[in-house]
């Protein structure tokens, strides 16, 4: 376990932290318990009542996709040269790992919030599950394009529609390159 009264006690006042962890969670709870620790420290010593305390903290986070390096939509978009269909309001979602089914009951049931969805889907039904387990985006391949009313409730919702030329295998694997840091 963390003590941070170790370095408060030393008197160093400035504190830069490199977390490494395997998911958000993990890593968002030991930021607050370092957080506590000093809050609890300080109000027990009233030592640094005169000394200013800066903390740096330099999250690099790791998601549980094998040390997935998080990235915007429109960073995705530009990096695989893939056509934004709909859902432009979207484009700023951030991205944290990816899933790839053409079973809506699969991905209701196994992806993530903040997933790229990979699919060739191009009902209505996509964006309903999309929106349910917040997706960063839905990225069609082969070239399909969603009915008028996908591309509608896209927009609605802000989950853009990307497609893309690439077969499922071939955007899968730039995917992955992408959020793990081999491209």
């Amino acid at each position: 376990m963390f003590d941070s009264s170790k370095f408060l006690s030393l008197g160093i006042t400035n504190v830069s932290i490199v977390l490494h962890s395997l998911n958000r969670n993990f890593l968002f709870g030991i930021f607050l318990y370092f957080i506590k620790s000093i809050s609890s420290y300080v109000n027990k010593t009233k030592r640094f009542l005169l000394t200013p305390l800066v903390f740096q903290i330099n999250l690099f986070i790791f998601a549980e996709t094998n040390n997935c390096i998080f990235m915007k939509v429109r960073e995705l978009v530009d990096k695989l040269g893939l056509k934004v269909l709909s859902g432009e309001n979207g484009l700023d979602r951030e991205i944290d790992g990816c899933y790839v089914s053409d079973l809506l009951s699969d991905v209701m049931g196994n992806a993530d919030a903040g997933n790229v969805w990979i699919t060739l889907q191009t009902h209505k039904n996509v964006m309903a599950v999309a929106s349910l387990k917040e997706m960063a985006c839905v990225i069609l391949v082969k070239n399909l394009t969603a009915n008028e009313d996908t591309l509608s409730q896209s927009n609605e919702e802000e989950i853009p529609i990307l497609q893309t030329s690439m077969e499922t295998f071939e955007v899968t694997g730039k995917v992955y390159g992408l959020l793990n840091g081999l491209v």
